[in-house]
Formats: C-alpha cells, structure tokens, sequence
C-alpha cells in the first residue's frame, strides 16, 4: 500500500497517514501548520504602538510579580502565564510560558513556548507601559488535534524550522495596561484583546521567578 504524502491541501493528518510519513514529511506539516498559526497571530496579537504615560516610576511596582491569563484570539485562544520582575531603574524581565492554540480544518493545533524577555516599563497610577527590547522564544510542546509531541526532544535541524513569536513581535513594540487596582502583593490590569474588548490580569507579587516545568 502506498504511503500517504504531505499535501498543502491537507495539512492536518489522520493518526494513520502520521505513523506512515516520513519525518521531514512531519515537520513539513508542523511547519505548515505553524505558519497558519502564526499569520492569525500576527493580525490578533494585541501589543500595538502606544505613546508612554507620564515619565513617573510607581516605587510600590518594583518586585516580581506571577500572572496566568488567556484572552481569545481568531480561532482560537492565547494563554500567557510567567513572572516580571519590575527594576527600580525602569527595567524588567519576563519568564514564562506562551500557548498558542488555533482551529484547523475542526481540529484543535496548540503551540507551547518558553518566553523570556527584556524589557522598559514606566508606570502612573494609572497606567503601565511596557515597551519590547528583546524578546526570545523556544517552542517546547505541540499538539495536533489527538497527536501531543515534545519539540525539545527533536533534532535541531527540525526545530530551527519552527516560527518563533519574536518574528513578529517588532522592538520597540508597546504593551499598554490600565491599572485598575493596586496592593501591596496583588494588582489588577485591563489591557484589551484583538477585537478591541476589555480583559483584566491579576497579577500577585511572589518572591521568585517562574520555573519552566
């Protein structure tokens, strides 16, 4: 019986058609894949160009906080969850995890990421701006529909193929978070998702950067 092909036309495979394919076969589909992810998430990725707020340092800020927040995006959801870790000299770190999840063809593709970032951030009692200077990704799991697979564990040459976010997340691109509510270990923020509604963030202040499982 002749073995089944990778075909544009079908990216998403049957278990049958998976076991069949050769590996380039499998990471020409999971690249495939990838790309349709990722031009929705270029268009639904919420970080826009925004102008900074007054230039004041909220001292209060200063520490590292954990959050875990999804908001919806085209077909399907994203899910950010890590630390930040605020600098007094108006610095700060991110570590993390990202998970980008999409509809194709009825089935369900989920993406997962370790994220780390650097970036400037100035804050009023209002408002907190974020601005990228450097931000790095590496894809760690994937799922296709049934079919979970850990990238970690495969060669290289195949990973180096996969999108990373920091493809599409420009330096210099803002983040713009209203500060709705402030305590001593716990904040809440509203920033809006790619249609323009709103979504708040808990964020609660912890004595310790995220550890990746």
């Amino acid at each position: 019986m002749k073995a089944s092909t990778f075909s544009l036309s079908s990216p998403l495979p049957s278990l049958r058609q998976w076991k069949r394919w050769s590996l380039s076969n499998r990471i020409a589909s999971v690249g495939l894949l990838l790309a349709l992810i990722f031009g929705l998430y270029s268009i639904i990725y919420p970080w826009a160009k925004s102008p900074p707020p007054a230039s004041h340092i909220v001292k209060d800020i200063q520490g590292i906080w954990y959050a875990d927040y999804s908001y919806p995006s085209t077909g399907g959801t994203t899910r950010v969850r890590g630390t930040t870790e605020y600098f007094a000299n108006g610095s700060d770190n991110f570590v993390g995890q990202m998970i980008v999840s999409a509809a194709v063809q009825a089935k369900t593709v989920e993406v997962a990421y370790d994220v780390s970032a650097t970036n400037a951030w100035e804050s009023t009692d209002k408002d907190l701006v974020i601005k990228v200077f450097d931000f790095k990704s590496d894809p760690t799991r994937l799922k296709l529909g049934d079919l979970s697979y850990d990238i970690s564990q495969w060669p290289s040459s195949a990973r180096a193929i996969l999108p990373r976010i920091e493809d599409i997340v420009l330096k210099g691109t803002s983040e713009h978070f209203t500060i709705v509510d402030f305590g001593q270990d716990k904040m809440r923020l509203r920033a809006k998702d790619p249609r323009g509604n709103p979504f708040e963030i808990v964020a609660t202040r912890v004595s310790g950067r995220f550890v990746r499982s």
